[in-house]
């Protein structure tokens, strides 16, 4: 019985630039337009129409204006990494590595371009460069949570030590870090660490009550013990949160409920 990880680790989690509100997107992608039109040599202006167009998905488009910004010389290291996290997100794995490193020799100092790069490199199936990648990161910047966590996810299966220490040192930076939580809780949960597993769902849940990856895996927890009812009624809660959530539904047709 596999649970579901929150972190497809790629995701994620980090589609570079994401913003909440679709609308905002919309009104910023005719202003920046309309700035391009008036001033089509204005690098801020071309930077965050490019901006706009790699979160509507217009992804050529995107990269025509970030190499116009290279072209005309007015470049800085966050031009490099959007243009490699646009690459990205085509599934250009390769030249997104190639313009994240371009942007390392800008800065680098920066933590988030090796985050990138190796959750890049996690995409590619290079797992060992992922995580030379986000050691870099962490010799960066010690006290991120997220370079934490990615080491927690990577070391997974190959370390379950190392991956203890990362995802306890993402949540003692972070404790409302919810997907720490929920993979932590899952780690200990197969290795049988019933209390330190519960006692994470749970927190899980009174943070994010609405949230229904924390009921399903405290669902399969509740199975894996003999206590059906329990892992029915978490089942049927994260079914109410998100009713095309797959993995729960499954669980509840096995059970036949």
């Amino acid at each position: 019985m596999k649970k579901n990880s929150i972190i497809s680790l790629l995701i994620i989690i980090l589609v570079f630039l994401s913003f909440a509100r679709n609308n905002v997107w919309k009104s910023d992608l005719v202003l920046w337009s309309d700035v391009f039109a008036k001033a089509p040599n204005n690098p801020r202006g071309l930077y965050n129409l490019a901006l706009n167009l790699h979160y509507e998905q217009r992804y050529d488009e995107a990269i025509f204006y970030l190499k116009r910004i290279i072209e005309l010389g007015k470049h800085n290291w966050f031009v490099l990494s959007e243009l490699g996290a646009v690459f990205a997100d085509m599934g250009l794995f390769t030249d997104a590595i190639k313009w994240q490193k371009e942007a390392l020799e800008l800065n680098p100092d920066s933590s988030d371009v090796w985050d990138f790069i190796g959750i890049t490199y996690v995409k590619m199936g290079e797992n060992y460069k992922a995580i030379e990648a986000f050691e870099k990161s962490l010799k960066l910047k010690k006290d991120s949570p997220s370079t934490n966590y990615y080491l927690g996810s990577m070391y997974r299966d190959i370390d379950t030590i190392r991956a203890i220490k990362y995802y306890e040192e993402a949540l003692h930076l972070n404790p409302d870090y919810y997907e720490a939580m929920i993979d932590l809780g899952n780690l200990y949960d197969d290795l049988n660490e019933s209390e330190k597993a519960l006692y994470l769902y749970q927190t899980a849940i009174k943070k994010y009550p609405n949230y229904p990856e924390a009921y399903y895996n405290l669902g399969v927890f509740y199975e894996r013990r003999g206590r059906l009812e329990e892992a029915v009624i978490n089942y049927k809660k994260a079914l109410s949160i998100k009713p095309d959530y797959k993995q729960p539904y499954e669980r509840l047709l096995q059970m036949g409920k």
